[in-house]
This record gives C-alpha cells, sequence and structure tokens, in this order.
C-alpha cells in the first residue's frame, strides 16, 4: 500500500490577476515489509501508545495503530502477534497495555485520520490593506469564497490556488458570501445597504437585492436555495424570494442592529444574532417570533443551528459562546476560553463539534457535548472574522484583519503521528 501526502502552500493575492503556487510534496512507502524501517515504525507507534506525554485519547489511538498493523506485519510474515511484539519491545519488557487478548484478536477499528495538532496547509494572501472579511467553502469543498474591504468577492480553486472569478459590483465593503446548496450561485452582503445573488460560474449579478436602510452585515441561501435572508444594521432581517428577487417578510423585533441570519437545516425556521444582546428564532412562513434567546451579556455577533436543528450556538462579544436548546430556549452549554470578542460559532457537519472565531486572533475547536476545548488554531496575526469548518469536516478555513485567509487540516494520518512524535522528542 502505498501512502503519499501532499503539502501545498498557495499564494493569492487579490489586487493581482493571477496568483502563483508552489508545492512539497512527501511520498512514504507503507508497504508491510519486515525490514528495519518497519521495525522502527511499530517501534515509534508503542513508544507513542505509552508515552505520558500524551493524552489519553491520544495514546489509546496510537495503541490501536500498533496492534492494527502489527496484526498486517505478522500475517504477511506467517508469525504471530505476539511474536513480533516480543520483537518489537525486546522479549524482557512488558508492555501493561497489550494483553494476549487484545493480541489475538484483530482490531476492526482503522481510523485513518483523527484529530491530534490542526495544521495550515494553505495561505491564501489577499493584498495589503485588504483585510478579509468573510470565507466558506463551496458545497463540495473545491473552492472556496472570500470577501474583503475592496468592495469585492472572490473564488478561488483551493487546490490549485487560481482565481476563478472576482465579483465586482457593489459599491463598499462586502461583509460575507457563501455559496447556494448545488454550488450555482453566490450571494454576498455589503456596507453599501445590499445584497447580491450571482452566477457562480460566470459571476453574472442576478439580482441585487434593496430596501435596507442601514450596512447589510450577512445574506444567506435556505438549503433549496430558493429563498434567502439579510441581516442588517437597520435593525431587520429580511426574506426574499431568491428566484425572483422580491421581498417576502420583514423580521422585526430586534432591539440592536442584526449581525447574522441563518435558516435551520430544513429552511422552516431563521435564526438573527443582534446587538441588543439576544438571538430570536422566527418562523420562516409567518415571519412571528417563536423563541428568545438570552443571557449574553453584550453583543451577539452570530448564530447558527446544529445539523438536526435541536441545538443553535451564539458567538458573542462577552467572551463566550453559548448552546441553547430551540425547543426549550435554555442555554445548555457555556464554551469559555477565548481572550476577546467572539465574532463566529458554528457546528462541524456532523454537530459533534463546534468551532469559534476571535478577535484574539484564534480559533477554537470544541466538544458540542462536553464543552471540552479539543483544539486551537493558531497563527494568524489579526483578529479573526470567522471560522466554517468544510462540507466534510475534515478542514477549517478562517478569514482575517491580516489579509489572509488559511485553510487548516484537522486531521493528521498513521504516519504523520508517527512523524510529529518523532519532531517532539527531538525538540528541546
Amino acid at each position: 500500500m502505498k501512502c503519499r501526502f501532499s503539502f501545498v502552500v498557495l499564494i493569492i493575492t487579490l489586487s493581482a490577476h493571477s496568483s502563483t503556487s508552489a508545492g512539497a510534496e512527501l511520498t512514504t512507502d507503507c508497504e508491510q515489509q519486515l525490514t528495519p524501517a518497519t521495525m522502527l515504525d511499530l517501534r515509534a507507534l508503542y513508544t507513542t501508545s505509552a508515552s505520558v506525554s500524551l493524552p489519553e485519547d491520544q495514546r489509546a489511538i496510537a495503541h490501536s495503530l500498533y496492534i492494527e498493523k502489527l496484526n498486517a506485519v505478522a500475517t504477511n510474515y506467517s508469525t504471530t502477534m505476539e511474536q513480533l511484539h516480543a520483537w518489537v519491545i525486546g522479549e524482557n519488557e512488558q508492555n501493561p497495555q497489550i494483553t494476549e487478548d487484545t493480541l489475538s484478536t484483530p482490531t476492526d477499528h482503522t481510523p485513518a485520520r483523527i484529530i491530534l495538532h490542526p495544521r495550515q496547509i494553505h495561505a491564501l494572501h489577499h493584498g495589503f490593506a485588504h483585510a478579509v472579511t468573510s470565507a466558506a467553502f463551496s458545497p463540495d469543498g473545491k473552492r472556496a469564497i472570500t470577501t474583503s474591504t475592496n468592495n469585492t468577492a472572490q473564488i478561488w480553486d483551493v487546490v490549485t490556488g487560481y482565481k476563478i472569478l472576482t465579483l465586482i459590483g457593489h459599491e463598499d465593503i462586502v461583509t460575507y458570501a457563501e455559496f447556494s446548496t448545488d454550488g450555482t450561485k453566490v450571494i454576498t452582503a455589503s456596507y453599501d445597504k445590499t445584497a447580491q445573488i450571482w452566477d457562480a460560474a460566470t459571476g453574472h449579478k442576478i439580482h441585487r437585492l434593496e430596501g435596507h436602510e442601514n450596512y447589510v452585515w450577512s445574506a444567506v441561501f435556505s438549503a433549496d436555495s430558493t429563498l434567502a435572508v439579510t441581516a442588517s444594521a437597520d435593525g431587520n432581517a429580511r426574506i426574499w424570494d431568491a428566484i425572483t428577487g422580491e421581498k417576502i417578510h420583514t423580521l422585526t423585533g430586534h432591539k440592536g442592529r442584526v449581525i447574522r441570519a441563518k435558516f435551520s437545516p430544513d429552511g422552516s425556521k431563521i435564526v438573527t444574532a443582534s446587538h441588543d444582546m439576544s438571538a430570536i428564532i422566527w418562523d420562516t412562513a409567518t415571519a412571528k417570533n417563536i423563541l428568545t434567546l438570552k443571557g449574553h451579556t453584550n453583543w451577539v455577533n452570530s448564530a447558527a443551528f446544529s445539523n438536526d436543528s435541536t441545538k443553535i450556538i451564539t458567538a458573542s462579544q462577552d467572551n463566550t459562546a453559548r448552546i441553547w436548546n430551540t425547543t426549550t430556549g435554555e442555554e445548555t452549554l457555556k464554551l469559555t476560553g477565548h481572550e476577546q470578542p467572539i465574532m463566529t460559532a458554528s457546528f462541524s457537519p456532523d454537530s459533534k463539534n463546534t468551532i469559534t472565531a476571535s478577535l484574539d486572533k484564534t480559533a477554537r475547536i470544541w466538544n458540542a457535548t462536553t464543552g471540552n476545548e479539543m483544539c486551537k488554531l493558531v497563527g494568524h496575526s489579526g483578529h479573526l472574522y470567522g471560522a466554517e469548518f468544510s462540507p466534510n469536516g475534515k478542514e477549517v478555513i478562517t478569514p482575517s484583519s491580516d489579509y489572509t485567509t488559511r485553510i487548516w487540516d484537522l486531521y493528521v494520518t498513521e504516519d504523520e503521528l508517527l512523524s510529529a512524535s518523532g519532531a517532539e522528542e527531538d525538540s528541546p
């Protein structure tokens, strides 16, 4: 079996009409051969599984990988796992994690990817003096859209780093953009008090949604792309027919700027986040207030549903994110740890984790059930204005005031685990 890992850094400049990419490729031979290299691999996995410097869950993963590889090598060379294990650790050594039962029973667990240390794999550079205000993946994860203080949105090929399209037409800062569910359209929001719908393949403007009396902070499609909802500093959110561009409803009830509005996955509800320190759940069809979520002690900067619509996560200027029950309005979890205001918070595609982006220059991933912080994404030199999971949940995209958007790989493979372990042992 050949395992091939490619590491590519993409350099993209908003002000230019071309992009450059530089890549370095590392190929690792993972064929199961009883060579010194194979024995070193096995010993490294065994050492990692017993390392007290790693969290218990990571040692357990390394142990599982060790047993799996031990079984594969033993089978290939017609020996027993017990004998091979004795060769790995030395005949007189004992490993309390490995018993005769676990050695004689091959594991069915094949953790191809595990959370360990998030790695930055792409850095999209957006030129000088142009902060990146939002970034999102396309539904297939192959493209990304970014918005910037240079009044444009741009669509990128995230594999090659080439700019595909620049969407020109807004007259002020573009604050937010995202793709429709089928990836054929894009919707953008701007300080020019409008939202616009575009053809994602041609960049042709389809609709200009006008009517708000102040900045439009966000604009998103419903899951079936037939509706759109906009959030504005005029204190209202508006629901639009995304096919005709006509306004359907105005959601009125907040007592401050409305910064975000998001549909539930089935489109039947909308949640809005406001500077009045609350989030409100609305009925999409009737535009009626169903439930108001109160508890934050400062502005609420974003709100989003979980995939099953049973939870909402909010991000706030009070440096916390909170998870709420969408039926009762009860706050069920508070995420604390950021040192400055949290700008956005959202769930992973499977809703098991959440991600937050903060002005403290970090994004953090949390367990959505326990509230435990799982990892921190560090590397930006400016404020983070957002963080979103890729559709498969394996990557994250973060836009920043440091003029860059970064894409992070959250997981490592077996060989990368070994490499990381070796690097840590060699470091002073």
